[in-house]
């Protein structure tokens, strides 16, 4: 899921969150999930990939864009 959020006036961010260096768990030989993803985009069009825990002072028109990570896969793929 992707989810985008921008921001209509002045703010500080904080990002807390999990699964950003490894992906969910597979169970009974299931492959693990994709790990998820925060972008900071400023309105001038730069980004800034953020770390699992980040805060960051953001503008009005910056958005911030979360790839929320996949579940693991149950069973062995094929």
């Amino acid at each position: 899921m992707v989810r985008e959020i921008e921001f209509l006036e002045p703010a500080y961010l904080s990002v807390l969150s999990q699964h950003r260096t490894a992906g969910p768990l597979g169970l009974n030989g299931g492959l693990p999930g994709i790990i998820g993803i925060q972008t900071l985009i400023r309105a001038d069009g730069k980004s800034d990939m953020l770390a699992s825990i980040d805060s960051r002072q953001v503008a009005a028109g910056d958005r911030l864009m979360l790839m929320t990570p996949g579940g693991g896969g149950f069973g062995a793929p094929g």
